[in-house]
Parts: structure tokens; sequence; C-alpha cells
């Protein structure tokens, strides 16, 4: 519990209930299989500005 008294807001209080501190499910650090990584071109009117090391 975490409790802020502020003159100007008034008195806060901040409590935290059911609480799961196990080990998140691993999947949801997992990659989906159909997860593809796209180039986008940038908008009309935006130039970007390339290092000469980078260009080819």
């Amino acid at each position: 519990m975490s409790k802020n008294s502020d003159p100007f807001v008034g008195d806060s209080v901040y409590r935290l209930t059911n609480i799961n501190r196990n080990e998140p499910a691993r999947s949801l650090f997992e990659v989906p299989a159909d997860y593809k990584i796209k180039d986008v071109p940038p908008p009309p009117g935006i130039r970007i500005m390339r290092s000469p090391a980078n260009q080819k």
C-alpha cells in the first residue's frame, strides 16, 4: 500500500490486490510463427538521410 498527501490534490492511497507473483507463461515471450518483418516505405515528402557507411 502506498499513501500520498498532496496539498493541491489531496490524499491518495494506492493498494494492489490479487497479485500473482508466479513466473509468467513462456508463450507470452515467444514470437508467433506467422510473424513477419516488412520494410515499409516512408510517407511521401519525408526523406531518410543515411550515413555513407550504410549506403549501398
